[in-house]
């Protein structure tokens, strides 16, 4: 069984959030009407000539330190503070709806902090204090979700993993690694999450919404999971940048790169550059 996601053809789920993870490198998927075959057919050369590049060219090149002001590996801050989001400035959202596309080309010019923060508050961020109420709707207001960005190419922060604090509009590092080509090794080899200059990844605690909807809290999970997604669309098509949501990957490896806890699973991996 496979879904879709702007016509592109990706593996169904399975496990608790009726799972993401593919089980075996030799399944087929399609992307973009590209067939990914078995490992030892002629088509599969290909492919694996393309986890090559992806490994030994993008991921090991120096394209995310031509940026300008580029911070130094150990000068990652264990807690950044991101700039406050103006509302209202950017463009109508009827504009926005009509003009979003899935968009896998990106440039090599740096995405500014300033965007990166929007991005994250139009993903998750806090929009009533009183309640902690958020950009999106959650069953129940637990809001399940924890958002992840992987910075290459932002002005100046640092390359590295960091988790996205709703509560205080704050990113917390994890890591401070390169960590674009593993994660586009894990999604199957697709380039545009290497050639990206950052990436959101949007993870879930299911058992924030089980806990009270039982199974049928899993469901609620996924809708929000689409809201979140589609925010992140919205505001890129805002800001002239393009992203394309990526759901095929294995999430023990997402899991293991982004260090996360157990309990969070990784639902989608969107990568982010200017057009």
């Amino acid at each position: 069984m496979h879904t879709h996601v702007d016509g592109n053809d990706v593996p169904a789920h399975s496990g608790m959030a009726a799972g993401i993870a593919l089980q075996t490198p030799m399944k087929k998927w399609h992307e973009d009407g590209f067939e990914i075959p078995g490992c030892f057919s002629g088509g599969g050369i290909l492919f694996l000539f393309r986890l090559f590049c992806c490994k030994f060219f993008v991921g090991n090149s120096g394209r995310k330190f031509m940026a300008a002001d580029r911070d130094s590996f150990s000068s990652l801050a264990s807690i950044v503070e991101l700039p406050p989001v103006e509302v209202g400035k950017g463009m109508a959202l009827g504009e926005a709806i009509a003009r979003r596309r899935s968009v896998r080309v990106y440039s090599s010019e740096a995405v500014e902090l300033w965007e990166v923060s929007r991005l994250l508050w139009a993903a998750q961020g806090i929009t009533q204090s009183a309640e902690g109420l958020r950009s999106v709707p959650s069953a129940g207001a637990l809001y399940p979700l924890e958002v992840f960005l992987v910075a290459g190419n932002v002005r100046h922060l640092p390359i590295g993993v960091y988790r996205y604090r709703p509560q205080t509009h704050q990113l917390l590092g994890v890591h401070q690694r390169d960590v674009q080509s593993e994660l586009s090794l894990a999604a199957l080899g697709q380039h545009w999450v290497a050639d990206a200059a950052l990436v959101l990844i949007i993870a879930a605690d299911f058992q924030r919404t089980t806990a009270k909807y039982g199974q049928r809290g899993i469901r609620y999970v996924l809708m929000e999971v689409g809201h979140a997604a589609q925010n992140v669309y919205l505001e890129c098509t805002s800001l002239g940048l393009g992203t394309v949501l990526v759901g095929a990957f294995y999430d023990d490896q997402v899991q293991a790169i982004l260090q996360l806890p157990p309990q969070e699973e990784p639902l989608a991996v969107l990568p982010i550059g200017r057009l």
